[in-house]
């Protein structure tokens, strides 16, 4: 079977004029004659006003006009473990890969426990390396001191040239996964809707939205895919998110490595912490005030380390560090790529980010037109 294609940059708009696909709008992104696929584009725009990433609809519902890759199939919440046994559990299942697994830690809330349940359950920290910058101790500094009095933990200082010319072996795990299971609820959202607007339900919020019957209708029959009653809109968001943005943004990462590395992983991409969340929705954000936000994760943090300052005041943050690193590093390696296919192939042509269709087809002729047989 042909791979399918796993993430986009920038690039690949340009590249769908090559194939027949006409799309309106810069920030819409939607295609004549894919109904279903432009609802779940105005989802995005009703929860975003910059909304960015694919859309991969994990349910596989709904006819997407390119051939994208699903890496895990939405599966519907059964039984549930404790958060506790969540990290537990993934912990030991990164671990069991007898690789080196190198962390990303940015100082965030999503890192920062994802290295805690690293260091509360790794018998040996041995298979670990953790890649941090100068923004992750400002970030977080009383973390670092904890992590530089471990003698058996290898800290690496992702900056500089080292992240341009790294040779690493082994996974790269960063924290993705976490925003998208806790319904990515930035503050400029929130600011938008506040605690009410978050309670209140998803289809007046849409109808208000878009004044749309239709895309109403086809949210509740889409939403019903997830197994889980959803009716406020927090709730929504936290489908919509889980169902179509998760694989986005750890392949997105990809920049990173080599082409001959593994692709970076997420580590709260997984069923484990999805599952849970859809049966905590009420522990994401438990109060009235947006410092509550992913108070789970930082009382798990706390747990570990006891810094009281952290777990009562620290607010999500957009970590754009490694997106600028890849993005740096992409440009002075001319490794720029116009998509990634599930089988670790970047398509690119030689003076990327310009690109003309008689390059394009220089280098690939119609051997990609599958990709768009959906047209």
């Amino acid at each position: 079977m042909r791979p399918a294609i796993l993430e986009t940059q920038p690039a690949f708009k340009k590249i769908l004029g090559y194939h027949g696909i006409v799309f309106t709008g810069d920030k819409q992104f939607k295609v004549p004659g894919f109904d279903q696929y432009n609802w779940l584009v105005d989802v995005n725009a009703c929860f975003s006003t910059a909304p960015n990433g694919d859309i991969i609809d994990r349910t596989q519902t709904v006819t997407q006009p390119w051939s994208m890759h699903v890496q895990r199939p939405w599966q519907t919440p059964g039984s549930i473990c404790d958060l506790e046994s969540c990290f537990a559990l993934r912990t030991k299942d990164l671990l069991d890969r007898k690789q080196h697994l190198n962390l990303l830690w940015s100082g965030g809330i999503d890192s920062t426990a994802m290295l805690t349940s690293f260091l509360r359950h790794g018998q040996s920290l041995d298979q670990l390396r953790v890649l941090y910058t100068i923004n992750s101790i400002k970030e977080n500094p009383g973390f670092f001191l904890l992590l530089q009095q471990r003698d058996d933990l290898e800290l690496i200082e992702f900056g500089g040239d080292t992240y341009l010319e790294q040779q690493l072996d082994g996974l790269f795990v960063s924290a993705d996964g976490a925003d998208d299971i806790t319904a990515s609820l930035d503050q400029s959202f929130y600011a938008q809707v506040g605690w009410s607007g978050l309670q209140q339900s998803w289809k007046d919020f849409f109808f208000e939205k878009t004044n749309s019957v239709d895309f109403v209708n086809f949210c509740e029959h889409w939403f019903d895919h997830s197994g889980c009653n959803i009716k406020t809109v927090l709730q929504a968001r936290w489908w919509f998110y889980t169902a179509c943005k998760i694989q986005k943004f750890p392949t997105s990462l990809a920049g990173l490595v080599r082409d001959d590395q593994p692709l970076p992983m997420g580590f709260y991409d997984c069923e484990l912490f999805e599952h849970w969340s859809a049966h905590n929705l009420h522990l994401i954000m438990p109060r009235a005030d947006y410092a509550s936000y992913k108070q789970c994760l930082k009382d798990y943090i706390y747990a570990y380390d006891q810094d009281r300052h952290y777990r009562d005041h620290k607010q999500k943050e957009n970590s754009a560090q490694l997106t600028w690193y890849r993005d740096k590093r992409q440009a002075l390696q001319g490794s720029q790529y116009i998509m990634l296919l599930a089988n670790g192939q970047r398509i690119r042509t030689p003076n990327l980010p310009l690109l003309s269709e008689r390059e394009y087809r220089a280098c690939y002729g119609h051997s990609l037109d599958y990709l768009f047989e959906h047209v």
